[in-house]
């Protein structure tokens, strides 16, 4: 009886393990998948991410993609100079930054007949994050050669933010149930709001500035 029993017990471990193997596998290429499927498929691959709600995959992709910049951002300067503080400080603002844009976004939703759950719109902001990669290329071309490399970070971080604005429609959209025009709704009230308020703070400055001490100036 214990020989039998012992064999019991080493064929369940065996019947696990390839289990075990088999659902690590899946999950790897379901991340690796989800990050694909963004760029070439957003609306179902959305539809999945906020569904499942992957928390720690939309990390993995926000921090790995804000680091890989900050190295490059580093490698591009002469000297090459590695800050520690930066590579700590730059995927927390980044990750902040998604979550803000989750709030605005899962608050809107909510203002306009949407269920969603916010952690389901975060996962799908993060991994809308996933066309910020292609700023790397871009900042080490940079390094390179300023006469070509400025006009094309600024034309890449651009369109990388626009893909971005366009892959948050998706998720919102797949996250509350919306229809594709309520989803841009959603998404471009709040981006339209932030916007002028970024313009009329930086006409503000801008006349403090050019009216700054008059008296000074006349007196001059």
């Amino acid at each position: 009886m214990p020989t039998t029993s012992s064999g019991s017990a080493r064929s369940i471990v065996t019947l696990h393990e390839p289990s075990n193997l088999a659902q690590q596998e899946s999950s790897n290429q379901n991340f690796l998948g989800s990050c694909i499927g963004v760029i070439f498929v957003p609306a179902p691959t959305m539809r999945t991410i906020v569904r499942r709600r992957p928390i720690g995959w939309a990390l993995i992709v926000i921090v790995v993609i804000a680091v890989a910049q900050g190295i490059a951002g580093a490698a591009s300067s002469e000297p090459p100079e590695i800050d520690s503080l930066a590579f700590i400080l730059g995927p927390a603002f980044t990750i902040s930054g998604v979550a803000f844009f989750a709030a605005i976004f899962w608050l809107m939703g909510l203002f306009l007949g949407g269920r969603g759950s916010f952690r389901g719109l975060f996962a799908g902001l993060g991994f809308a994050y996933v066309p910020a990669v292609f700023n790397i290329p871009a900042i080490f071309v940079f390094s390179h050669s300023q006469f070509i490399g400025l006009p094309l970070t600024w034309v890449v971080g651009f369109g990388s933010f626009f893909w971005f604005l366009v892959l948050s429609v998706f998720a919102v959209q797949k996250n509350n149930n919306f229809s594709i025009g309520r989803a841009v709704t959603t998404v471009f009230i709040p981006m339209a709001v932030l916007l002028n308020l970024f313009i009329a703070f930086i006409v503000i400055i801008v006349w403090l500035l050019t009216n700054a001490n008059p008296h000074d100036a006349g007196l001059s």
